[in-house]
């Protein structure tokens, strides 16, 4: 690659001097050839005007050289394929192997497009500047043809070189005069005054335009990204907000979980310039209006920012992570400080509505995405799972009656699902010590989690009901948390001799199941759903993923959300959907909960779910063996042959509700296991019960 630099200032003049001396010689040959016909043409002239046109030519085609090689460089410098020197140099570039031809440098420097780009960027400044907007044709053919090169680089970078940051931001937004007869309420009918771009279109241009944005950003050193971060920023006032989230509110579509779906999430921004932006529109020093053609809410004002960062993990971790001072003290180079992180994300979060909104939507997404990029997080996620914690927090608690649309059940679905042990460590007790995990545990299976997020037993009520409204989301959720349960109590996870790790750990698990069904019949309960449905469509799930499932390995048990999404694209769904239809009394309820109220006897099947559930995973792990089992078929006046056979093997189950007298059997196998080198586990299906009931009531009885 040959790079030729010039100094355009210079070369320009040289050109225009000679373009100029060119022009003056054709006219001096012209006066000298008159002359000599006034005169009754004293002497030929024939020879000397071939030699003035041959010379003059040669002059020409020479400027035309200088001219091409001065639009390459140009070109090359606005499309970003060049940097400018410290001096004012530019340069373009010929390809290894070829000559530093008029044709190869415009070829290799991209001229044309640049020129299309240079007019393109001229139209759209003047359409969003004059009063009277272009015809519908000459608007389609400006779209159409920003919208077939926007992704292409070269392109991206010239508009950008040529629409002044302030004037970018300005674009999206009528300007003043299209409100002059504004009056409160009437926004819609005083911008038809106005014969400007309408609204609509302008709607489109951000969209390019953030496309444009993120093509050319992604090519840029990181000094760039940031001052142009700072010229996007400075001295904005309200127009310029609006504008720049209306930017930044441009999406593209990503399956972010393996699901086979995709999310419609921000584009992908250079990070540096992403996380800059954000800093300085969340610091916006001007003053909030909720009224008037440009109110700047404390949400608006951040709204297009929150989207774009659900596509740019590193920019929103880099944006709201906050690190504690290095050996040098302020600065960003320090560990992250998941606490800290996670109280500011809260506070963020807290600024917008929480319900059924973009804004919602939109961290629920960044939520998701930190998740699903936890497991391959530096420092154990601490990042992650702080911003993670906060998001939700904020969310969970925003509303004793909350209400999510079901993207965002969804995307709250995806972040949960990456952190069953947070769930589970949620779900134990409403006095968190903190907003992240701390130590992860003694066992070698925990040492490998990244750090969980938690929350209170307000937000995950909240939350987890949300997502048992969607089955989607719900299959998800459970298919996760249930592959993490079989991997805690896999024989290789159990510590040798340790029957009160595995006691503990099942009890644990039920609590956590209790909790589910708890707050998903309160959330069927404030939406006037049928709560028998929803729990039914949880516990079928659950109950079909121990059969389905396999044990996650040590190496696997960060990737809980790919099992979960995998499963919920399988099976899951078609489960929940049974489920639902059958109803939670009739699939896990008997004779005895006809006497109960509802609510009692909703908990009541919930009971008998989690037994067959976690008598089925306990069975199923291989820790007591054939002897064992069949030891449990010889005990006197214990029928078990609907679960295992005379000689202790157990009977195929490949998951859903035990009908009939299976229920019962499994009951007693459980009941009846072995004390000797089991002794923690005499009393399991008791405390399993014990500790499923409270759960349930702490989710349950939550106000609303």
């Amino acid at each position: 690659m040959t790079y030729i630099s010039l100094d355009p200032k210079r070369l320009q003049h040289l050109i225009t001097n000679l373009t100029r001396y060119a022009t003056i010689s054709y006219k001096q040959r012209g006066y000298v050839k008159h002359a000599n016909e006034l005169q009754g043409y004293p002497t030929d002239l024939t020879q000397f005007q071939n030699r003035i046109s041959s010379t003059v030519g040669i002059l020409e085609e020479k400027t035309k050289e200088l001219q091409a090689r001065l639009d390459s460089a140009k070109a090359a410098n606005e499309s970003g394929i060049t940097p400018m020197g410290a001096n004012g140099m530019i340069s373009y570039f010929i390809p290894d192997g070829e000559d530093d031809t008029i044709k190869n440098a415009l070829k290799h420097n991209h001229v044309e497009t640049v020129k299309q780009a240079r007019e393109d960027a001229r139209k759209l400044k003047e359409y969003s500047t004059n009063q009277v907007g272009p015809s519908g044709r000459e608007w389609d053919s400006l779209v159409k043809r920003m919208k077939a090169n926007q992704n292409d680089s070269v392109y991206a970078n010239a508009i950008i070189a040529n629409i002044d940051p302030k004037d970018l931001r300005n674009i999206p937004i009528p300007p003043p005069e299209a409100y002059v007869n504004y009056q409160s309420g009437g926004l819609v009918n005083a911008a038809i005054l106005y014969k400007g771009l309408s609204y609509e279109q302008r709607g489109e241009s951000a969209e390019i335009l953030g496309h444009l944005v993120s093509t050319a950003s992604n090519t840029w050193p990181e000094s760039k990204a940031k001052k142009y971060a700072e010229q996007l920023t400075e001295n904005i006032d309200r127009r310029g907000v609006l504008g720049l989230n209306r930017i930044f509110c441009s999406s593209r579509s990503v399956d972010i979980d393996g699901d086979g779906k995709k999310e419609r999430i921000g584009l992908d921004y250079n990070d540096s310039m992403l996380a800059a932006v954000g800093t300085k529109l969340e610091r916006w020093p001007g003053k909030f209006e909720l009224y008037g053609p440009y109110s700047v809410k404390p949400e608006t004002g951040m709204l297009g920012i929150a989207h774009a960062m659900t596509g740019n993990t590193g920019a929103a971790a880099k944006w709201l992570a906050v690190r504690s001072s290095g050996n040098g003290g302020k600065g960003a180079e320090g560990e992250v400080d998941a606490e800290k992180t996670a109280a500011r994300t809260k506070k963020l979060v807290e600024r917008g509505p929480i319900g059924d909104s973009q804004w919602t939507d939109d961290w629920t997404l960044l939520a998701a995405q930190q998740a699903a990029s936890s497991s391959d997080a530096p420092s154990h996620g601490a990042a992650e799972a702080g911003i993670v914690s906060g998001a939700l927090n904020a969310i969970g608690e925003g509303d004793n009656k909350l209400k999510l649309s079901d993207k965002a059940r969804n995307a709250a679905s995806i972040a949960m699902s990456a952190y069953p042990y947070g769930v589970q460590r949620s779900a134990e007790t409403d006095d968190l010590p903190s907003m992240v995990s701390g130590n992860m545990g003694k066992y070698g299976w925990s040492k490998n989690l990244p750090r969980q997020p938690l929350l209170t037993n307000k937000a995950l009520t909240n939350v987890l009901g949300q997502i048992g409204q969607n089955n989607t989301a719900l299959t998800r959720l459970t298919g996760s948390q249930e592959a993490f349960n079989k991997m805690q109590i896999s024989p290789e996870n159990v510590p040798q001799g340790n029957t009160q790790y595995l006691s503990n750990t099942l009890t644990s698990q039920s609590r956590t199941r209790g909790f589910m069904q708890g707050a998903i019949a309160r959330q069927a309960e404030i939406d006037g759903a049928d709560a028998d449905a929803r729990t039914a469509a949880w516990a079928n799930v659950a109950s079909m993923a121990i059969g389905s499932l396999p044990i996650p390995g040590l190496n696997q048990i960060g990737k809980a959300l790919e099992l979960g999404s995998k499963f919920a694209a399988n099976v899951g769904k078609s489960a929940a959907s049974e489920g639902a239809k059958n109803g939670m009394t009739k699939l896990y309820g008997g004779q005895e909960l006809k006497a109960k109220d509802k609510n009692s006897a909703l908990k009541a099947a919930g009971v008998n779910a989690n037994r067959q559930i976690s008598g089925m995973a306990l069975l199923k792990s291989g820790l007591y063996s054939q002897d064992e089992l069949k030891a449990v078929t010889k005990i006197p006046g214990v029928d078990v042959g609907e679960v295992l056979t005379p000689d202790g093997e157990l009977k195929v189950h490949t998951g859903g509700p035990f009908k009939g007298t299976q229920a019962e059997a499994l009951i007693q196998v459980v009941k009846n296991l072995p004390a000797e080198n089991h002794g923690a586990l005499n009393n399991v299906d008791k405390n399993m019960s014990d500790s499923y009931e409270s759960a349930y009531d702490a989710a349950h009885e939550q106000p609303h």
